[in-house]
């Protein structure tokens, strides 16, 4: 999927960049409460990957339906528009 990451700090730090993203394993969540999963968003920002927890507010420029779903059901912030 593509995405824009919207609000502070994002939008200083990326400038409005689109980026590719994933939803990936919150690493941090995962050292503190192994037993449970919670995941993230994670793009890949000039080969270093950035971890976006819920609930923050993206654009979503690309993404399959599924992926739409799973953004909402993790509880981020979605803008654009949801595909067919």
């Amino acid at each position: 999927m593509k995405v824009r990451c919207l609000g502070d700090p994002f939008d200083r730090m990326f400038g409005g960049r689109v980026f590719h993203a994933r939803l990936a394993e919150d690493e941090v969540y995962k050292q503190v409460l192994p037993s449970m999963v919670r995941r993230v968003l994670e793009i890949d920002a000039d080969g270093v990957p950035v971890q976006i927890a819920p609930p923050s507010s993206v654009e979503v420029i690309e993404a399959t339906p599924e992926e739409w779903a799973s953004l909402r059901e993790e509880g981020y912030e979605l803008h654009g528009t949801p595909p067919p």
